[in-house]
């Protein structure tokens, strides 16, 4: 895959932006813990925002742990069979082992360019799997859409389940007004309308110029993958496993709180919340959701009773668990194996 200066452009701006989200929140909260330390009489000498990170890294669960890389890595297994649903309907019988390496791949690889990796995931598996990689894209935007509306069910139901706490939170600190999500909503529209337009002006029209037939290959292509959920042999079975992906997701969160002392008391209903929070902060473009995810995950746990501080060791212990091990152990290790299993 290619990397031109508008990526790299990109990935600058917005690790420069994640790691300014850390900075400002390792300034606030170190001046928070020295505050604390004098309270409760400890020296300055002892008193250390990294040194109680790593002591708090140190004390978790080694069992909850490695639970969450289990089950982390069972929601990759179930990602792949899942995708491997929408290319058989196109007439293509992928293997297992193909798609799941590349998805490890993909993930390892949005850690240095962010959503690169979903374009390296279909490159290598198109490669792999000689599959159109237009088509195999197009099906991996489909079930990208199919998360979102997972994603968007498990917010609702997090606001459902802390209705009353999530009322006072949102009163006292959105920043969003009406205005601002109908503009949203009315550019989103035109936005569709437009490209419906133009892909059918595209797919009608009689050139048989080289470049418009290559693009209204691609777009067909795309528009195939996309369309390819409506033949999935087992419907219902897809969305069990759609759901399930992100059931899997909010375990993951609480078996990390269970590893850690100060939030083990939080239940799998406050998971969903704090869950739902640090979904949010993914979406942000920077490696890994690098500092965005921090900020609330602390936020939410903030919510449940944590206080910021215990909340700041529990997003790095998942941020580290997640992101800078599993993806990164298991992503270089399927980079290895793919070609050695595709001999």
């Amino acid at each position: 895959m290619k990397i031109n200066l508008k990526s790299v452009i990109q990935f600058v701006v917005f690790t420069a932006i994640g790691l300014g989200i850390l900075y400002f929140m390792w300034q606030s909260l170190g001046a928070a813990y020295d505050e604390e330390c004098v309270i409760k009489g400890i020296a300055p000498a002892d008193c250390s925002l990294y040194d109680k990170l790593i002591s708090d890294y140190r004390s978790t669960d080694l069992f909850w742990i490695i639970s969450v890389c289990v089950i982390y890595m069972i929601s990759c297994v179930v990602r792949a069979i899942r995708w491997n649903m929408l290319l058989r309907p196109l007439g293509y019988d992928p293997t297992l082992k193909n798609s799941f390496l590349s998805i490890m791949v993909g993930y390892f690889a949005n850690l240095g360019l962010p959503r690169m990796g979903e374009f390296l995931r279909v490159g290598l598996f198109s490669r792999y799997e000689k599959i159109p990689y237009e088509k195999a894209f197009g099906t991996l935007v489909l079930g990208r859409l199919v998360d979102v509306l997972c994603l968007g069910l498990l917010i609702l139901l997090g606001l459902a389940l802390h209705s009353e706490t999530m009322v006072r939170y949102i009163t006292e600190n959105s920043f969003i007004t009406i205005n601002m999500i109908i503009i949203l909503i009315v550019v989103g529209v035109i936005g569709l309308i437009a490209g419906i337009w133009m892909y059918r002006r595209l797919i009608s029209s009689d050139s048989q110029h080289p470049l418009l037939l290559k693009i209204k290959g691609l777009m067909t292509g795309f528009v195939e993958g996309l369309l390819s959920l409506k033949s999935v042999s087992n419907l219902p079975l897809f969305i069990v496993y759609s759901l399930g992906i992100w059931v899997i997701y909010v375990l993951m969160h609480w078996f990390a709180f269970l590893a850690f002392e100060p939030t083990a008391h939080l239940s799998f209903v406050d998971s969903i919340l704090a869950f739902d929070f640090g979904a949010l902060g993914m979406v942000f473009p920077s490696p890994g959701g690098m500092g965005s995810y921090h900020a609330m995950l602390v936020e939410a746990l903030q919510i449940l009773g944590v206080d910021e501080i215990n909340g700041f060791s529990m997003a790095m212990i998942s941020y580290f668990t997640i992101n800078l091990f599993c993806n990164v152990f298991f992503g270089l290790l399927s980079l290895v194996l793919l070609p050695i299993v595709n001999k």
